[in-house]
């Protein structure tokens, strides 16, 4: 799955940008590694790529680090924290993988609208998903509770399907 994305990414990029910048080549040269490491990369046939080789990878292209590790099989380091401070937060996580996007959308716009925020509280009422969502995100301070939001805009069930 990393593999397309990287791909799918630098594809982009060199449409935007120019091949000049993001060929594998170019990729290669400011990353300090060799272009068929990137074609492997891109490939599939590199498997397990490092931490550090995506989080480079991640601030060349400007793109969300959280998400390049997360799909490179790691978690960040600000969710493995709260799901070691927080018991429930890991079996939110694992519910919130599986909802609809129906029932994400309408947690992302609860996230990110006062009014809406309203409405989903009082939604909690009879959900006890949303419950649990409410209970663990007000132990968040606002910088960790957007840092979750986005994580939970690029991480949802249609990833799970390219496993």
């Amino acid at each position: 799955m990393i593999n397309q994305y990287l791909k799918d990414i630098r594809s982009q990029l060199e449409l935007l940008d120019g091949k000049a910048k993001y060929s594998q080549s170019a990729v290669a040269r400011a990353l300090d590694c060799n272009r068929s490491y990137i074609s492997r990369v891109e490939s599939g046939k590199e498997k397990q790529l490092s931490r550090a080789f995506l989080q480079k990878i991640a601030q060349y292209y400007c793109i969300n680090e959280t998400k390049v590790l997360m799909l490179g099989g790691y978690i960040p380091e600000v969710m493995s924290k709260k799901v070691y401070e927080l018991d429930d937060i890991s079996g939110l996580l694992e519910q919130l993988i599986y909802l609809d996007e129906e029932k994400l959308g309408f947690i992302k716009v609860g996230l990110s609208d006062p009014d809406s925020l309203l409405a989903l509280i009082l939604e909690m009422q009879s959900k006890p998903l949303l419950e649990g969502v409410y209970r663990i995100l007000a132990n968040f301070n606002a910088k960790e509770l957007k840092n979750l939001k986005d994580d939970l805009e690029n991480y949802g069930p249609t990833s799970l399907e390219d496993k």
